[in-house]
């Protein structure tokens, strides 16, 4: 590894204390963000949707795509 590349442990040391983040709702639910380009939603929706409904039917997983013209800040 080139020595500037920095890497983040798995897991924090026991004395860095007990705080974690989670995304996580009031139910247990888990939040995920996924960046991906514009141009690769297609593949995810699949013809007629039927690929992003297969994924949310075998994961339960409910999948949202923003619009082409949103963008996460920073990207």
């Amino acid at each position: 590894d080139p020595p500037d590349s920095r890497k983040r442990p798995l897991e924090a040391p026991p004395e860095a204390g007990s705080t974690k983040r989670t995304n996580t709702g009031e139910d247990g639910q888990y939040f995920l963000k996924v960046l991906i380009p514009s141009y690769a939603a297609g593949s995810i929706i699949g013809k007629g949707g039927q690929t992003i409904v297969q994924l949310q039917k075998e994961t339960g997983a409910t999948i949202k795509l923003s619009k082409s013209k949103d963008f996460y800040p920073g990207t």
